[in-house]
């Protein structure tokens, strides 16, 4: 707190109210609305004010302890903000992290299924192979038989 701003003046300086205020008003003003508008939410006006006075009084501390209350709701409200966008980073990160291991393992699966699709044609073609070894055999053995019951040899 400023030494200066807390005695009263006798003559309007650059913080000074542009219209001259006079007793109580003035000491309010450069009391406590000067200190609230630095920032200085917990100044109080305190005194024997009566009539319009104690009206003024009631009227600026009323309005600096809302004022006070508004910016500590404000704080409350931003570190619940924060709270939760912190919160929000972690699960993202986290699902980041699972989608990297769903992409891994669809990998695996997708190389699996392609080795498993070579062996199918190599199956397929040993098939293949082994049923044309199979005719060519039975072929044979059928000009064989053919060959036997007409020449009675082998």
């Amino acid at each position: 707190m400023n030494e200066r701003e807390i005695q009263p003046r006798n003559s309007i300086s650059e913080n000074a109210s542009p219209v001259p205020l006079i007793g109580p008003i003035q000491h309010a003003y450069q009391v406590v609305v000067i200190r609230i508008a630095s920032g200085d939410l917990t100044a109080r006006l305190t005194g024997d004010y009566r009539g319009d006075d104690a009206c003024l009084e009631r009227h600026i501390n009323t309005t600096a302890v809302r004022l006070h209350d508004n910016r500590l709701n404000f704080a409350e409200r931003a570190n619940a903000l924060l709270t939760a966008s912190n919160e929000m980073n972690r699960v993202s990160q986290q699902m980041t992290a699972r989608a990297g291991q769903i992409a891994s393992q669809a990998n695996s699966v997708s190389a699996a299924s392609e080795r498993i699709s070579k062996i199918a044609l190599l199956v397929a073609a040993s098939g293949e192979q082994m049923h044309s070894s199979m005719r060519e055999i039975a072929k044979n053995f059928g000009e064989a038989a053919h060959r036997h019951d007409r020449y009675g040899t082998g």
